[in-house]
């Protein structure tokens, strides 16, 4: 649990014991954490955290109570832009990421969002799954970078039904989770 300054964990005999905070040194050399938000903790004990909707990134704190940044430089992504897709995690710019999940094999998996003009102008949002996997590098498994039309009243369109993950299309993500095959 966290207070969005800290984050605490509670044992079997419900001792609470701050695990890491704003003064929590960082391996990398990154700030400590800042307003973390989201967590998902792996079987080892490794803890994955978002943190900060101002200047996002993804952290790993290990067992061993080492804080680093696996995801993220810290600065958003230009709307348009592939945001580092493909590349090291580690150079990547965010949007807006959510819900963690944690792959049987280490890979981390999040929400992000694409924020793109349409044709009047207007700033809208294509929500997008990724994942990085024990290589580093990130990658887009599903949704789109610009949405496209799709219609989630009646009629219905299918919104990248019986196609590709990258062309499907997302209303809203409002959670995530990962099965032991990695599906």
């Amino acid at each position: 649990r966290g207070d969005g300054r800290r984050l605490e964990s509670a044992s079997a005999d419900r001792i609470i014991t701050t695990i890491a905070d704003l003064n929590t040194e960082t391996a990398d050399g990154t700030p400590g954490l800042h307003k973390p938000y989201d967590i998902a903790v792996a079987p080892d004990g490794t803890a994955f955290i978002i943190d900060d909707y101002e200047s996002p990134r993804i952290r790993r704190l290990g067992p061993d109570g080492t804080l680093r940044t696996i995801v993220g430089t810290g600065e958003i992504c230009s709307p348009g832009s592939s945001c580092g897709e493909n590349g090291p995690a580690v150079q990547a710019r965010l949007q807006a990421p959510g819900y963690l999940a944690v792959g049987s094999d280490g890979s981390i998996y999040f929400a992000d969002s694409d924020i793109f003009l349409d044709e009047w102008g207007t700033e809208l949002s294509a929500p997008i799954l990724m994942k990085v996997g024990p290589d580093g590098i990130l990658r887009r498994i599903a949704g789109q970078r610009k949405q496209y039309r799709c219609n989630f009243r009646p009629p219905y369109s299918l919104c990248g039904d019986d196609g590709p993950a990258e062309m499907a299309a997302f209303g809203t993500i409002r959670g995530l989770a990962v099965g032991l095959d990695g599906s």
